[in-house]
């Protein structure tokens, strides 16, 4: 029994945990935030930051300040 134990694979769809995929969402936004930020050091205007980073334009407007 405990040979047949050992030999059952296992799987885990990691795509489907709740937690997995929020802390992906938190990373991506964090780095939208780096990346609007190094544009807006750049001289870029909101609308094309948006484009850039899929932030909207009030979000990028509140990292101005």
């Amino acid at each position: 029994i405990k040979q047949k134990v050992n030999d059952m694979p296992i799987t885990y769809d990691i795509k489907t945990d709740k937690l997995y995929n929020e802390g992906i969402l938190e990373g991506m936004e964090k780095r939208e935030k780096e990346i609007a930020l190094n544009l807006i050091k750049a001289g870029l205007n909101n609308e094309t930051i948006s484009k850039a980073t899929s932030l909207s334009t009030e979000k990028i407007q509140k990292l101005r300040k």
